[in-house]
């Protein structure tokens, strides 16, 4: 028994039939000029060939129909745009292959009209011509319109029937059953090779936007999952692994340029008698709620980077920042802090939720490590918590 497929499956698979009726009715009208120039140009030399033997009001009529027809859909592929098919809606495509079936319809129609109007009155070579004149036309047509079933159907169906009748009705030296019987094969042998090869190139086409659906699924995965790893799930600031690949990022950069990186590690004071007081779910509140004023108050520029490294302690990246800013930047996430009042009755230093702040600002080296800078800010938050907390202490580089 056949799995039903999920909504997501249907929806990729309705889209991947989306851009395959695009391509093919981008296709159409990509062949368009040499099928209706085949269409024109062969009725014209075919009007030539049978010379005084066609009847000239039909003849004259029959040019004009055709040189409509031509006219029209040359007008009718010059004013559509083939952009359209991949960004006009989702039904464009279809409604663009529609309206050049019913041009291929029409030159069809035209094309059996003339074959039942010219063979009543045409000798033997003359209909040979005309036999020819319309196994040459549906061969052009058939092979432009391959990947359309329909299109195709319409442009090699109704002149064959007309053909076939032509050829029945005539008093032919032979016998009439062996060339239907020809005409048939042809016919048959056409619509054969246009579902071998059509179908193939249909099939490849299928193939390659199903292949390129998923490859594309796979890449926005690709980019969720890392988004996601480089992300605090509880917080939304960066992750551990996120503020060691910008630490990273800015050593290199500021070694190269010769400037200045700071780091501030920024710890919640008595956060775990915080989490006793008012619950775990309060703390992961508190922790979000911090974590965002620090973000607003801190990050001013694009490239300074804010991550939750572990529980309550957080790390703030500030490349291009000497000492001096880094203990401005302490100042304004302290002083957004204290105007959060977030109570915390707890503390050991305040009725309010207070931070300790570590800061070590290096100029990076090529020779050096970034666990100099790591290892100095960790000391500096070792000393502002020894210190009594609620306070910002520094510490260099060794």
């Amino acid at each position: 028994m056949a799995e039903k497929k999920t909504g997501g499956e249907q929806s990729a698979d309705s889209e991947v039939l989306v851009q395959v009726r695009r391509e093919i009715a981008s296709h159409l009208f990509r062949t368009a000029w040499l099928e209706i120039a085949a269409f024109s140009i062969l009725g014209i030399g075919l009007c030539f060939a049978l010379g005084p033997y066609a009847s000239r009001l039909r003849e004259s009529v029959w040019i004009f129909l055709l040189l409509i027809v031509s006219a029209a859909r040359s007008a009718h592929v010059y004013f559509t745009d083939s952009d359209a098919f991949y960004s006009g809606s989702r039904g464009s495509s279809g409604i663009h292959e529609l309206q050049y079936f019913c041009g291929v319809l029409a030159s069809a129609a035209v094309w059996s009209v003339g074959v039942l109007w010219f063979s009543a009155d045409l000798p033997l070579t003359e209909l040979v011509y005309l036999i020819l004149f319309t196994a040459v036309e549906m061969t052009v047509s058939g092979a432009c319109l391959m990947l359309s079933r329909k299109c195709f159907a319409a442009a090699v169906a109704l002149p064959a029937a007309a053909l076939a009748y032509a050829v029945w009705s005539y008093e032919w030296p032979c016998q009439k059953e062996l060339l239907i019987f020809i005409i048939i094969a042809a016919v048959l042998s056409a619509v054969g090779i246009r579902r071998a090869v059509g179908g193939t190139v249909v099939s490849d086409l299928y193939r390659r936007f199903v292949n390129a659906g998923e490859a594309r699924r796979l890449y926005e995965e690709g980019l969720n999952l890392r988004r996601d790893d480089l992300t605090d799930q509880l917080t939304g600031v960066g992750s551990s692994k996120c503020y060691a690949e910008k630490l990273a990022d800015f050593w290199r950069i500021c070694s190269r340029t010769s400037s200045p990186l700071s780091l501030l590690l920024i710890d919640i004071d008595y956060f775990a008698k915080y989490n006793n007081i008012y619950g775990s779910r309060t703390g992961d509140a508190c922790l979000r709620k911090t974590a965002e004023i620090i973000r607003q108050a801190a990050c001013r520029r694009k490239d300074d980077s804010f991550s939750r490294l572990d529980g309550e302690t957080f790390a703030l990246l500030l490349p291009f920042t000497d000492l001096a800013g880094a203990k401005h930047v302490a100042g304004l996430l302290r002083s957004a802090l204290n105007d959060a009042a977030i109570e915390h009755i707890s503390s050991g230093v305040s009725d309010r939720l207070t931070v300790s702040v570590g800061i070590a600002t290096v100029e990076p080296l090529n020779s050096m490590s970034s666990d100099v800078l790591r290892e100095a800010a960790a000391r500096a938050l070792k000393k502002a918590k020894d210190g009594g907390r609620n306070q910002v202490a520094v510490s260099s580089a060794r």
